[in-house]
């Protein structure tokens, strides 16, 4: 099994013995298996199956699949194939902003904050995970924690020897 994160298929689609297409995915069949090598299966970001949306409900709902068809193998069953149910879209804005589309139904601002923490607390497995989660978020909301997500190149000060590698 493989599993990968983010908006591209990882480089690891490249050693698996078949061509990635443009975003890195490779191609799988309807079970969630690669191509010629049914003993593999893909899931996430670097499934290739009907351009489905790089969200972690789809990976989940192939993690689900696949456990299941690695079951089914080992008994001898057939394997089921995958069909996704999109079960709605939800990203935090801000502090306190959020959106979610759920169905026909759309919410934003804090409401919007509120059902995408809900129902990321509620998709994690353990008491345990989910608590320590929580407590993470309390302390982030409240000591106003926002670190830094850019990654910038520094220009080079004067006076200031170059640092190593700079030079290539």
């Amino acid at each position: 099994m493989v599993w990968t994160a983010g908006v591209r298929g990882a480089p690891l689609g490249t050693k698996l013995g078949v061509k990635p297409d443009r975003s890195g995915r490779v191609p799988v069949c309807r079970s969630l298996q690669l191509a010629g090598h049914p003993e593999v299966m893909v899931v996430g970001d670097l499934a290739g199956l009907d351009n489905l949306p790089m969200l972690a409900q789809v990976a989940i709902q192939e993690a689900r699949l696949v456990g299941s068809n690695i079951l089914a193998m080992t008994e001898g069953r057939d394997v089921a194939e995958f069909q996704y149910h999109d079960r709605g879209i939800m990203a935090t804005v801000g502090r306190n902003s959020g959106i979610a589309q759920i169905g026909p139904f759309q919410f934003s601002g804090f409401i919007g904050w509120v059902i995408w923490l809900v129902v990321h607390l509620v998709n994690i497995l353990t008491f345990r995970a989910r608590l320590l989660t929580l407590l993470n978020w309390a302390w982030d909301y409240l000591a106003v924690d926002r670190p830094i997500r850019l990654l910038v190149g520094a220009r080079p000060t004067r006076g200031l020897p170059e640092p190593p590698g700079a030079e290539e």
